[in-house]
């Protein structure tokens, strides 16, 4: 019997052979680099999950756990003969303890979905990572933080505890559920960006805020980058207090399909400069962005209230851009090469391939 056949034995031993999911739409939903696992582990209950994870070191079987599969093409591949451990079934609130503005969820819940139920009190975990729909372990073992993190912090910010399963199944609780937490190692924060390597992550405490009163986006069209970046260094540096600074060339436009949202021009690059808080605060935060595009010489400046659809939409561009013949880079520089970075692509596409930039002006990332 091969290490693969001992693993699945035992899952089917130990959380029945439903737990198992072959189904082609599956497979190709959890493939790395084109390749799919041998089958899909897919549970909801947690008690189990310590003696999954003890049968996978003891057959010696790889195990690559994934939540939505966002981010599975990221990395190094496991290689022949693996499985793929799914999370999306452990999508529970365990705690949301309102008064303290703490909420403790499993790893895989939706983003969107946490953060509808947490609007009913009035608050709300504030990530966008750009990956579409993603859950709240994934988007921690990946370290997706999005332009939202200029206001209100990165994940290592938000995260204040982690409840894990290690390789031999043994449990472990790091961090606590309250802001002020300063016992024990600081393992909560060692497993951002671990890429499910280390353990199984299967809930984790955040920090929350409150629903601001208004937003609003400042959409600025320029006609070269190096305008719009120094406006947006302006912005940054000033006492105005922006939850997001990206910069959209035009075909990053188009593929977004949000021609028809903000204004764009063959060309020309769109700064998009969004504002949360009080309705007075963000009405003159508005204003003095306004004039601060105009004096660097935006060409057409517009505001748009609250319109979920164009983040949503801009958070999607990994999914709008996704096939096999995709390259996604991933670029962080300081602020003052961000210009000299957008005007120079990295490689010379052909003729017939799409280059797309997307900046995040605030955090200095480029994709």
């Amino acid at each position: 019997m091969s290490e693969r056949e001992a693993f699945l034995f035992r899952v089917k031993e130990i959380a029945g052979s439903e737990a198992l999911d072959s189904e082609p739409a599956s497979l190709g939903r959890y493939s790395v680099s084109g390749a799919p696992p041998a089958a899909v582990v897919n549970t909801g209950e947690a008690r189990v999950l310590p003696e999954i994870m003890e049968a996978a070191a003891q057959c010696g079987g790889k195990l690559v756990i994934a939540g939505s599969g966002t981010k599975l093409n990221t990395g190094l591949p496991p290689g022949d003969e693996y499985l793929a451990l799914s999370t999306r079934k452990l999508d529970r609130i365990s705690d949301h303890d309102v008064p303290n503005f703490t909420v403790t969820a499993q790893a895989g819940i939706l983003l969107t979905s946490l953060n509808d139920a947490l609007a009913r009190e009035k608050q709300y975990l504030p990530l966008d990572p750009p990956c579409g729909k993603t859950t709240l372990g994934g988007t921690l073992c990946s370290n997706s933080n999005g332009p939202l993190r200029l206001l209100y912090g990165g994940l290592r910010d938000l995260i204040l505890g982690a409840g894990i399963i290690a390789t031999d199944g043994r449990r472990g609780n790091f961090g606590g559920k309250v802001v002020k937490n300063v016992a024990g190692y600081d393992i909560s924060r060692f497993l951002i960006g671990s890429r499910g390597t280390l353990c199984l992550l299967e809930e984790a405490t955040m920090k929350l805020f409150p629903l601001p009163e208004r937003e609003a986006t400042c959409a600025a069209l320029f006609k070269a980058p190096g305008p719009a970046l120094a406006a947006a260094d302006r912005l940054r540096s000033s006492q105005l207090s922006p939850a997001r600074i990206v910069l959209l060339d035009h075909e990053t436009v188009a593929l977004t399909e949000i021609e028809d949202i903000i204004p764009h021009r063959e060309g020309c690059c769109t700064l998009l400069t969004s504002f949360h808080g009080f309705e007075d605060s963000v009405r003159r935060q508005l204003k003095d962005t306004h004039q601060t595009c105009a004096e660097q010489g935006a060409i057409d400046i517009e505001s748009r209230e609250n319109d979920r659809r164009l983040w949503e939409r801009i958070r999607a561009i990994k999914q709008s851009a996704d096939d096999e013949h995709a390259v996604i880079l991933k670029i962080g520089l300081p602020s003052s090469r961000l210009a000299e970075a957008f005007a120079q692509p990295l490689w010379k596409p052909e003729s017939s391939t799409r280059s797309c930039t997307l900046v995040d002006a605030g955090c200095g990332i480029i994709y």
